[in-house]
């Protein structure tokens, strides 16, 4: 007798993936069924059925009859993944699977504004807002930061504005402008004093006024060949009254108004006053006769 051994029918389903073609096997023959591959996945085996139960099959085995039909089984791969997030905080991310859209987690700095991860430590190019699930591979990112500049605003007394600009996170502020003024009043002149908090590392927004301190304002008077010298800091209107005694005893007095229309050294003389018979005379300088207290008070002048 004659025997010819039977060929079958083969069909492999490779689920997505590639492999080389398989289309029939003899009986009595060992058959290998080939290798697949499938980007971004791990073979799983061959199986009988589309649920992969049971074992894999490697290869057909020569006492196997009839037609087969094989599923190629996957496993998505698991890729590692590195942030350096250069000096920022952010959540853990170490691996993504193939397939799937894997988000970056929004990294954190304090003082500085995130600008995206890349791919190289530079920060060239395009930056990764996510991993795609076309994506293959080990990935590192890098963090790329800019460093937070603040408004740092130098104002006067009366909220005017001397000096205003940006300064980077860290850095300590420096005025620079002229020393701040505040005009004299009727009572007082004043000097700079500082600022009203201390000058710290730029952190926010800040905003920084002139203090002033204040000191009464110094006016003199003496009497002088008959007449009086005002030295005064300020323009304004005052009273110059002129006062002679005679053992402690007032015995004539003349007021003089005048306008001062600048600072500084002022002569003023009375019209009707007369020393006759006085022994001491003496100048006071009001700013006016209603307050009852003068601003100075000459030395007393002894007449022989």
């Amino acid at each position: 007798a004659k025997w010819t051994a039977n060929i079958y029918d083969v069909v492999l389903d490779p689920n997505g993936g590639e492999c080389e073609e398989l289309t029939s096997y003899t009986y009595g023959e060992t058959t290998p069924l080939p290798i697949p591959t499938k980007i971004g996945h791990t073979f799983g085996g061959w199986f009988d059925n589309e649920e992969f139960d049971g074992e894999a099959v490697v290869d057909i085995k020569p006492t196997d009859i009839d037609a087969k039909e094989y599923y190629a089984k996957w496993t998505a791969n698991i890729y590692d993944v590195v942030l350096d997030p250069n000096g920022g905080e952010c959540e853990e991310l170490t691996s993504y699977t193939y397939g799937e859209t894997t988000t970056l987690p929004i990294p954190t700095k304090t003082g500085y504004t995130f600008g995206g991860w890349f791919d190289n430590e530079n920060c060239d190019g395009e930056s990764v807002v996510d991993i795609k699930g076309t994506d293959i591979g080990a990935k590192k990112y890098y963090a790329k930061w800019t460093i937070n500049k603040y408004l740092i605003t130098f104002v006067n007394y009366n909220d005017e504005i001397l000096q205003s600009g940006e300064w980077e996170f860290g850095t300590v502020p420096v005025y620079s402008g002229a020393q701040p003024e505040k005009p004299n009043d009727e009572e007082y002149s004043y000097s700079f004093d500082g600022w009203d908090t201390d000058i710290a590392e730029a952190t926010e927004p800040a905003v920084y006024t002139a203090l002033f301190k204040n000191a009464p304002l110094y006016y003199s008077v003496e009497y002088r060949e008959g007449g009086a010298v005002i030295a005064s800091p300020s323009a304004g209107v005052y009273c110059v009254i002129f006062a002679a005694y005679k053992n402690d005893i007032l015995i004539c007095t003349e007021v003089i108004c005048v306008s001062f229309d600048e600072p500084g050294e002022h002569i003023v003389n009375p019209i009707m006053f007369n020393t006759y018979g006085a022994d001491t005379v003496k100048v006071m300088l009001w700013n006016a006769l209603d307050d009852m207290k003068p601003l100075c008070v000459s030395d007393t002048e002894i007449l022989w």
